[in-house]
């Protein structure tokens, strides 16, 4: 098994790494760049419209994004209201993804900002009915 001494510009210090250590650091590299190739074909997918994609969609995620409005709303019946909402509107606003952020921290973001306003609407329907 060969070791290959690396020095630490930070400290001055030499490390040594085994080679295994190395070739699995490369390999998580490999792996990470196929997850990211793998998204970035999904995404053009969802873009193009493909309604098996949109499917995918929706089964990869939507039962994250229910929890998440769960713990946001507590009534299960308005989580799965929001839960609609939030791919419906994913769907309609796909094209405006940036790829900034991974899909799921977006349909996170779109899912809050969908309880939040069904928060809002709620507050003031219910000043305008007292």
């Amino acid at each position: 098994m060969g070791k290959s001494r690396l020095h630490d510009m930070a400290f001055g210090k030499s490390i040594t790494v085994d080679e295994q250590h190395l070739e699995a650091a490369a390999q998580a590299a490999d792996a990470t760049s196929a997850f990211e190739r793998a998204e970035i074909e999904f995404i053009e997918s969802l873009r193009s419209g493909s309604c098996d994609a949109f499917d995918t969609l929706i089964n990869r995620y939507s039962a994250d994004v229910y929890a998440l409005l769960l713990r946001l709303t507590e009534d299960r019946e308005e989580a799965g209201d929001l839960t609609q909402e939030t791919f419906l509107s994913a769907l309609k606003s796909i094209k405006t993804f940036r790829g900034e952020a991974e899909l799921k921290t977006w349909l996170y973001r779109i899912a809050v900002n969908q309880s939040r306003n069904r928060y809002r609407w709620w507050k003031r329907r219910k000043k305008s009915s007292t």
